[in-house]
């Protein structure tokens, strides 16, 4: 007699122990590792490639996938499963392990908050002093293009005309 073998189980079951829940959290760790990994490969393919300047957004988008990857594996799980800093130690690589592992987990900060993000956030600002005889919105234009009147663009014609009103 041949027994049928499906390849579809039958019936599936979520297991709610301790124990599945921490096997979970495991391969979710194993996972974000092997994303991780992954992404620095393709950062150093993509940077090995011999091209005189790599795809900036290509070059961000693994490295932030990285470091959001790998700081995940150290944050608290449903199951209190996770990695530690003393798992980093363990590895028993050479030089500041932990201190590596610290400034991944402040990148994954700067990376994750909306606050400090550098796409989501804009600030104009302007320092130093007019010279003699020049008007100050004269000198925010210059200011913005490091001294070169010759490549102010047009929101400096607009402030000078504005000015002479």
């Amino acid at each position: 007699m041949t027994q049928d073998v499906s390849p579809t189980p039958a019936v599936v079951r979520r297991l709610d122990s301790a124990t599945a829940m921490a096997m979970a959290d495991l391969a979710a760790i194993f996972e974000d590792l092997q994303t991780t990994l992954r992404c620095c490969e393709r950062l150093v393919s993509e940077l090995a490639s011999g091209e005189a300047e790599p795809d900036d957004l290509t070059l961000e988008a693994f490295w932030t996938t990285a470091v959001l990857s790998y700081a995940r594996c150290f944050s608290h799980r449903e199951a209190g499963t996770n990695l530690t800093p003393e798992d980093v130690t363990a590895t028993g690589l050479a030089g500041d392990v932990v201190g590596w592992h610290q400034i991944l987990l402040r990148l994954r900060d700067h990376y994750a908050d909306p606050a400090v993000n550098p796409r989501e956030t804009f600030l104009v600002g302007v320092s130093g002093r007019p010279r003699k005889g020049q008007r100050g919105r004269d000198h925010l234009c210059q200011t913005a293009h490091s001294g070169r009147p010759d490549r102010a663009p047009d929101w400096c014609d607009r402030l000078r005309a504005e000015s002479d009103r």
